[in-house]
């Protein structure tokens, strides 16, 4: 994956993670946190498309940043990533080329389901 950043992303995802894969090998995850909230809900069960790109667009997207688990919305610039939590609650921040931050793009989130509980 080579986006239209200077900032560098890891090729091959599947050595870091194991997630389970739906029947057309989209990676299923857990939505894990409440910065997402009012497009993504916490604990939402999320399908990630893991489909090596040559470019990625803005859009969400799970990711690893130093290790954690992350889903938000990226920003690609010219001088970095923004990070865009929807949750007002969350600061954005961004990730630079010349930073100490290891970042290894998992794929775009291209669905999540909500369990309504009664």
């Amino acid at each position: 994956m080579t986006p239209n950043s200077s900032v560098q992303v890891a090729p091959n995802i599947n050595m870091v993670t194991n997630f389970p894969s739906d029947s057309q090998g989209r990676l299923i995850a857990t939505m894990p946190d409440d910065t997402m909230d009012g497009e993504i809900e916490c604990r939402a069960t999320i399908i990630i498309d893991n489909q090596p790109r040559k470019y990625l667009e803005d859009g969400i997207f799970a990711f690893f940043a130093d290790g954690i688990f992350m889903v938000k919305r990226l920003q690609f610039l010219p001088d970095g990533i923004l990070v865009l939590p929807n949750n007002k609650h969350y600061l954005d921040w961004k990730i630079e080329p010349s930073g100490d931050c290891n970042l290894v793009i998992i794929g775009r989130v291209v669905l999540s389901l909500s369990e309504r509980k009664h």
